[in-house]
Formats: structure tokens, sequence, C-alpha cells
């Protein structure tokens, strides 16, 4: 691996954010989550134009994972699902039953993806309760997405 003088002197890709108000899903479709302004985009992959994805901007791997957090309903399965440039991404998914009495959070699976500069991510979810409903935002539940760049 060839290090340039700007890496040095860079700290790497890093995305954290949180949803800050609740989104609508509609039942048995599979749909973006739309995010804030991130808590950290340390190079700025982020952009209110489209506000459901993060684009690398540093061509290498990136560890990352994602969880969305829904309404209490006891009705279907949850699910959630990594995409790469609008398709899925095999083994970035996982589906749950949910809890009828307390929030559900579907969690990804933490894995390494390989993503070029100008790739994006988002993050989809996607529920069979019958009708929409919403994710869910609290002072300790939340969905979520988490992205660093770990090496090229």
């Amino acid at each position: 691996m060839r290090i340039t003088a700007n890496r040095l002197n860079s700290p790497p890709p890093l995305f954290t954010v949180n949803q800050a108000a609740a989104q609508s899903i509609a039942a048995a479709t599979w749909v973006a989550i739309t995010w804030p302004t991130p808590a950290v985009d340390t190079y700025v992959g982020w952009n209110i134009g489209a506000p459901t994805r993060y684009t690398a901007q540093l061509t290498g791997w990136y560890t990352i994972c994602g969880a969305i957090a829904w309404a209490v309903n006891g009705t279907g399965a949850r699910g959630v699902f990594l995409y790469k440039n609008g398709a899925p991404v095999l083994g970035h998914g996982a589906f749950c039953a949910p809890t009828p009495a307390q929030v559900t959070v579907a969690t990804t699976p933490t894995r390494d993806l390989y993503l070029n500069a100008g790739d994006y991510v988002d993050l989809r979810g996607s529920q069979a309760s019958g009708g929409p409903l919403n994710t869910v935002v609290t002072s300790d539940v939340t969905s979520g997405l988490s992205m660093r760049w770990t090496h090229a």
C-alpha cells in the first residue's frame, strides 16, 4: 500500500449519523432511511441533496453497521439492509420478529465493504405490519448508520 503525505496528515473517513425524526415506512417495500446532518462526517460524504446516502470520498475498505428502530407493533417481520449504488449487498442485511410490547431494533451485521470513490451506501428498512409503520426516535433508541474507512 502506498501512503501519500496527504493521507498521513488527514484522519481517515468516518461517518456516524442517527435519525432525528421518525419516518413512516410503507409495508412490503424497501425504503431508504433519511438522515439529518451527521454527528461525524470527516470527508463530507453526506449531502443534503441526497439525505439517505453516504458517498465514499476515498477508495478502500469500510467497516459498516446500521440499525433501524421500529415502533411498537406485534404484526409481521422487520428487516434492515445495506444497499450499495442502489442494490442490496448480500450478507449485509437482517430480519427479525417484532416484539408486541416494546420497540424492535433490526441491526445489520457489522461487515467490511469495498467502496470506490463515488460509490454510495444507504440503509433501507422493510416491514410487514400490514400498513405504514414509523421508525422511532427517543432519548435512548433511534435508527443509525456508522461507517469507517479501514484500509485501501
